[in-house]
């Protein structure tokens, strides 16, 4: 299936904000798809090791000097891409293959999808339950440049709410969506990275701005 858009390729926009331990395995995995063009890598803000390692992983590197939020990392790595799809990851993945990246990449080279969402499933348990329940907060998600474009005023400024905004796009934009499952994939969560309390509270802060999007604020 592959081997009929090898001569497409999308730009892999992956924001990373203090992922220096974790995001070259995620670079590496998307570098090897042979659908990929470009990884371009938005660092917003960090102050650990995530410049050198997407430097030394051979992915393109942006560097934004302050923290602001998701949403603008993803526009501004939009804004630089060159492909007419673009793949959206996150850099803390963990057992990412370049077969999934293919799997997401596929249904929207092949016209059968505006936009295709990955899954994780037979990962780990707690993410695997978080993505069942709340399928508008996954972040792995492959969408056609220009519709991306189209939505993008509603997104700047949006911080961890943009994949609830992208979804309340496509819904309103009677895009055609497909789930792809991402069997063995999950994620490591906040609180393994940075300690419990800090963890806690850096949920507390994405999902207070996810609540004010839903709100209408």
């Amino acid at each position: 299936m592959v081997k009929q858009f090898i001569e497409r390729k999308a730009s892999v926009i992956i924001p990373a904000y203090n992922e220096g331990p974790r995001i070259g395995q995620v670079i590496q995995a998307v570098i090897q798809s042979k659908l990929v063009g470009e990884v371009i890598v938005v660092n917003d803000g960090s102050t650990d090791m995530t410049s050198d390692s997407t430097i030394n992983n051979g992915a393109y590197l942006v560097e934004l000097k302050i923290n602001s939020g998701k949403s603008n990392a993803l526009i501004t790595g939009a804004k630089l891409s060159s492909y007419d799809v673009l793949l959206f990851i996150d850099a803390d993945i963990i057992n990412l293959k370049p077969y999934h990246i293919d799997s997401l990449l596929t249904p929207v080279f092949a016209g059968e999808a505006d936009t295709s969402l990955g899954v994780f499933k037979g990962g780990r348990l707690v993410t695997d339950f978080t993505q069942a329940i709340t399928p508008a907060l996954n972040s792995q998600r492959a969408i056609k440049r220009e519709t991306f474009f189209l939505m993008k005023d509603s997104l700047q400024g949006k911080g961890y709410a943009i994949e609830v905004l992208i979804y309340r796009n496509i819904r309103k934009m009677r895009l055609q969506e497909k789930k792809v499952y991402l069997f063995g994939v999950s994620q490591v969560m906040k609180v393994e990275k940075i300690g419990f309390w800090r963890g806690f509270l850096s949920h507390l802060k994405m999902y207070w701005e996810i609540l004010q999007t839903i709100a209408g604020k």
